[in-house]
């Protein structure tokens, strides 16, 4: 195994085996912080953006690494340079392509991990936090949702609205709809009373929203004639935050 591992750290083809591929993984995924590590990340960032271009597919890969327990690492070296933005490609491939491995990642605190490098200097690794933060929601939504809220991160994610790359503009609007979702429904719900502890948190996503400035960031957006796709996805970012709280309603009118 160790001379597998070495063949890995060179670049040799990868066992057919999802499982052995996982397993071969996990060791060189815990290791301290080298740049053979971050070589390690890149293989396997690559292998599970393999067919990235087409739409999102059950991955065998991403599976046998939640169930091994390498995502663990994985999230753990989102934490660590070198090789930040090739464990966050990971985070965005595995969480997108597999809900277990989504709920590995949120049980490791990915969501929360994620949110420093949302404010990297590099772009390549902004881009890639930002893109997998979603997903990562999507594992565990309140639980993960209210962890980003109760660390700050709905100033930063409402921050990145103000970005020049519309790729990052787009995933922040994802980010947003995906915290709204996750906690209105329990705050909200179609029977009942709803849950005291949601409704107390979706007024904390609101107004750290508001006070971020969603309401001026947001609404230049709608009029971006030459990206329909961040349009589109500020309009219902709009539409989910307005559904949940009528202060937000008001503001906006204020605002725009």
């Amino acid at each position: 195994m160790r001379v597998f591992h070495r063949c890995i750290v060179a670049g040799a083809n990868l066992p057919t085996s999802a499982e052995l591929t996982a397993k071969a993984f996990k060791p060189l995924l815990s290791a301290t912080p080298t740049p053979e590590r971050a070589q390690v990340l890149k293989r396997l960032a690559k292998a599970l953006g393999a067919n990235s271009d087409a739409p999102p597919q059950p991955s065998a890969l991403a599976k046998a690494l939640g169930a091994c327990g390498a995502l663990g690492s994985v999230a753990e070296c989102l934490q660590n340079s070198p090789g930040q933005e090739s464990a966050a490609r990971c985070t965005y491939f595995a969480a997108r392509t597999d809900i277990h491995a989504a709920r590995v990642l949120a049980d490791g605190a990915a969501s929360t991990l994620l949110l420093p490098l949302l404010t990297a200097p590099d772009d390549g690794l902004q881009q890639w936090a930002a893109a997998a933060l979603a997903p990562v929601l999507a594992g565990d939504p309140f639980r993960a949702s209210k962890s980003v809220i109760e660390a700050g991160g709905v100033f930063t994610v409402v921050a990145l609205l103000s970005s020049s790359s519309s790729d990052v503009r787009s995933h922040a609007l994802a980010a947003l709809i995906s915290l709204c979702s996750a906690i209105v429904g329990d705050a909200w719900p179609k029977s009942g009373c709803g849950s005291e502890e949601a409704k107390r948190l979706l007024e904390r996503l609101v107004d750290g929203a508001i006070d971020a400035g969603i309401c001026r960031s947001i609404s230049p957006l709608l009029q971006l004639r030459s990206d329909a796709r961040v349009a589109t996805a500020a309009l219902e970012a709009i539409s989910a935050l307005s559904y949940a709280s009528k202060s937000f309603r008001y503001v906006l009118r204020r605002d725009i």
